[in-house]
């Protein structure tokens, strides 16, 4: 995994302050061990900063386990989200 993927991914996270989402050029990643990495994150809206340790796992995506049939599971997947 490199680091423009994991700026990448964090740019989906939002600031706990005002709720401002990260963007890449704020996002700098300080190193990692196995599967935890450490972000140091900045948002300019608020200016506020933070540290942030998240583990991240690289694999396959898991199995989808449901007990709809085919027909019912092409009938919700057309259905709006709940909300």
């Amino acid at each position: 995994m490199d680091k423009k993927f994991i700026k990448k991914l964090f740019s989906n996270m939002k600031c706990g302050v005002c709720g401002q989402s990260y963007e890449p050029t704020n996002i700098n990643v300080l190193g990692h061990r196995e599967d935890l990495w450490f972000l140091s994150v900045y948002c300019p809206a608020c200016k506020s900063q933070g540290l942030v340790a998240a583990v991240i796992k690289e694999g396959k995506l898991p199995e989808v386990v449901t007990e709809l049939t085919e027909a019912e599971g092409t009938k919700f997947s057309a259905a709006p989200p709940i909300s």
